[in-house]
């Protein structure tokens, strides 16, 4: 936890711009929150041309879809709306703005069970890689 779904067009993004991306995602991510980097997943699902459309009309929409612990600041959301924003656009040149939407969902981290382990609050990795053995 996170987890980024990336959804664009099947022929948008070669293999080396969706490595660049990902490392983009879990780098802002991390900066910005202090999770650890082994916390961050991303998965891109694509789409055929005809299955995109927007407002009734056909698209080449893309999306990013944040789901993240709850417990960040309002502050640290809108950096991370912002900063992925900016990334797929540098990344993805033939990305027009007004077809790219970026949104964060929020969940517990009681919520969430990676490996087994229910993860902590946002506050308490440090407490909780120690007590789990875990490393970055």
């Amino acid at each position: 936890m996170p987890f980024y779904t990336c959804i664009c067009p099947a022929d948008l993004l070669s293999a080396t711009q969706k490595q660049n991306i990902a490392t983009g995602i879990t780098d802002i991510h991390c900066d910005l929150t202090g999770a650890p980097r082994h916390f961050v997943h991303v998965v891109f699902q694509s789409y055929a041309d005809e299955d995109g459309y927007s407002g009734g009309k056909r698209s080449q929409a893309a999306f990013i879809r944040g789901s993240i612990r709850s417990g960040r600041t309002q502050q640290v959301k809108e950096l991370l709306l912002s900063q992925l924003s900016n990334l797929w656009l540098e990344l993805s040149p033939f990305t027009r703005k007004s077809d790219l939407l970026v949104s964060l969902a929020e969940v517990p981290g009681t919520n969430v069970m990676e490996g087994g382990i229910l993860l902590p609050h946002p506050k308490d990795d440090a407490k909780w890689e120690l007590e789990h053995g875990i490393n970055n």
